[in-house]
């Protein structure tokens, strides 16, 4: 079914498939739970805060990954891509009885990524992606949270039947064994070169 709302296609103009609304609610659906993770009101499984984070980068779109993304999407599989090294995915399939719109199933998808949180054995305190954490659903997590990716990228297949597919692309991505999530501490302290602290959101955002 065709979205009831004007579809412009402006920020990936040269993209077919995607629209600006989706992409919008990709961008703050992540920027928006990063903001929170480095305030510190993020709840893991047990009930406690994760602590603040110190360098959470605000995330910006890239038309490029979205392209990658699309192409991942229209395969209408939820299997792991053949990617370069410096991009990861989240896939997550729904329903289209689950989901009306395509902007529903990229909201619904963003909730699944991030709600691991509350569901499953964490990072820890120490936030570091240990070898365990791979194949647990905590994976889709800490990619959204991944405080050094600069960069995301988009889309949800209409070409699988009865299924929505979706897929974001993050670059750098994270999900590197032993190495921290983000940097624990006061929020927005640690913002990289280039960077300065949004007080805001708590987020480093670009120059």
């Amino acid at each position: 079914m065709k979205e009831l709302i004007t579809e412009i296609n402006q920020i990936c103009s040269g993209n077919r498939g995607m629209n600006d609304r989706i992409r919008t609610i990709a961008l703050q659906g992540h920027n928006y739970r990063r903001s929170r993770l480095a305030l510190g009101r993020v709840r893991k499984n047990n009930g406690a805060f994760l602590r603040p984070a110190a360098n959470m980068i605000k995330l910006r779109y890239d038309c490029r990954l979205e392209t990658s993304a699309k192409e991942v999407a229209d395969k209408c599989t939820t299997s792991r891509s053949a990617l370069p090294p410096e991009v990861k995915e989240n896939i997550h399939r729904i329903h289209r009885s689950s989901a009306r719109f395509r902007t529903d199933a990229m909201i619904e998808a963003i909730k699944h990524w991030w709600g691991q949180v509350r569901q499953v054995s964490g990072i820890g305190m120490r936030a570091i992606f240990r070898a365990k954490h791979e194949y647990s659903t905590i994976r889709y997590f800490t990619l959204m949270a991944w405080a050094t990716t600069k960069y995301i990228g988009c889309a949800v297949s209409q070409s699988c039947g009865s299924y929505w597919y979706i897929v974001c692309h993050y670059r750098i991505g994270g999900n590197v064994v032993n190495e921290h999530v983000y940097m624990p501490g006061r929020t927005c302290t640690q913002c990289p070169m280039g960077y300065y602290c949004d007080p805001s959101n708590g987020l480093c955002t670009k120059a």
